[in-house]
C-alpha cells in the first residue's frame, strides 16, 4: 500500500487533482449553489456552451417519455457510433457507450453485444431516475461519442479527461 500514498504525493506535488479535491477546491467552493441545477442540465449547458461558442457534442435526440420507447428501433437504429446519458445524470452514472454494429446488436466498448430491448430497458432506467441526481425522474440523451485525442492518450485513462465549466 505504500506505492499507492507515495503515487497520490507525487500527483498532489505535480498540482494534479483527484476528482473529490477537483470538486470540493475548484467546483463546490467557487460556484454559487443557486446555478447548479442549471449545470446539472446537460442540455441547458450545451445550449450555453454554444451561446458562448464553446464547441459541444452534438445531440441526436433525447428521449423523455416511456412512450418514445416504442418507436426506438426508428431513433438509435440508423445509429452506430453514440452514447446514450442521463440528462441529469451524476459521477458518469448510466451512461452507455455505443461503438458499433453487428446487425440487429450494439456494440459496447468491450465488444459486450446489446440487442434492441437492452438498449430499451437502459432508457427505461434513466426515465425512472436510477441514475439521476435525487433519485427524481430524467430524461435520456442520445449525444455524438466524443473521441481520444491521440495528445491526451498519456495522460487519460480509460477515457476522455474530464473538464468541467466553472461559471
Amino acid at each position: 500500500m505504500h506505492w499507492l500514498w507515495t503515487a497520490r504525493r507525487r500527483l498532489k506535488e505535480l498540482g494534479i487533482l483527484g476528482m473529490n479535491r477537483r470538486n470540493a477546491a475548484c467546483i463546490l467552493d467557487r460556484n454559487p449553489r443557486r446555478l447548479f441545477p442549471f449545470v446539472d442540465d446537460k442540455l441547458k449547458m450545451r445550449d450555453l456552451c454554444e451561446r458562448i461558442g464553446v464547441p459541444t457534442p452534438e445531440i441526436y435526440g433525447e428521449v423523455a417519455c416511456n412512450a418514445q420507447l416504442r418507436h426506438l428501433s426508428v431513433s438509435v437504429g440508423r445509429l452506430t457510433d453514440f452514447v446514450i446519458k442521463p440528462k441529469r445524470g451524476s459521477a458518469g452514472r448510466g451512461i452507455l457507450v455505443i461503438f458499433g454494429r453487428d446487425g440487429d446488436s450494439f456494440i459496447r466498448h468491450n465488444n459486450e453485444r446489446l440487442g434492441l430491448e437492452q438498449i430499451r430497458q437502459h432508457f427505461s432506467d434513466i426515465l425512472s431516475g436510477m441514475y439521476s441526481l435525487g433519485g427524481r425522474p430524467d430524461s435520456a440523451l442520445v449525444q455524438q461519442r466524443v473521441t481520444l485525442h491521440p495528445a491526451f492518450e498519456p495522460i487519460s485513462f480509460k477515457g476522455i479527461p474530464d473538464v468541467r465549466v466553472i461559471l
